[in-house]
């Protein structure tokens, strides 16, 4: 089975977009709150968590578009702009890249 490509997909419209050339890497990264407080005749302080923060998606997308007659890269960069805008009515956009290969899985929600 080849490589599938990735689809980066707006979980609140179901808007999709195909993308170009799979990333060779992505990273997820979320962080927690902790806050540390002195505890008397202990050598380490007592944490408490504060709060999580929301998880962060980065990967590099490559435009390519030479090879397609008439075809313009701020058209894809335009929709992949568009898919990742916080509407008026969901201040908290949902935004996940599916299917970046079968051995890495088939969906991320991000």
């Amino acid at each position: 089975m080849g490589l599938t490509k990735a689809t980066i997909t707006n979980l609140d419209t179901n808007e999709k977009m195909d993308v170009l050339f799979n990333p060779t890497q992505y990273a997820i990264k979320k962080d927690n709150q902790w806050t540390a407080k002195p505890v008397v005749g202990k050598n380490v302080p007592k944490l408490d968590f504060t709060g999580g923060g929301s998880r962060i998606l980065t990967m590099e997308l490559f435009f390519d578009v030479y090879e397609i007659n008439g075809a313009d890269v701020r058209d894809h960069v335009n929709k992949l702009w568009d898919i990742t805008m916080i509407s008026d009515t969901n201040k908290y956009k949902t935004v996940a890249a599916a299917a970046l290969s079968p051995a890495v899985g088939s969906e991320l929600d991000i």
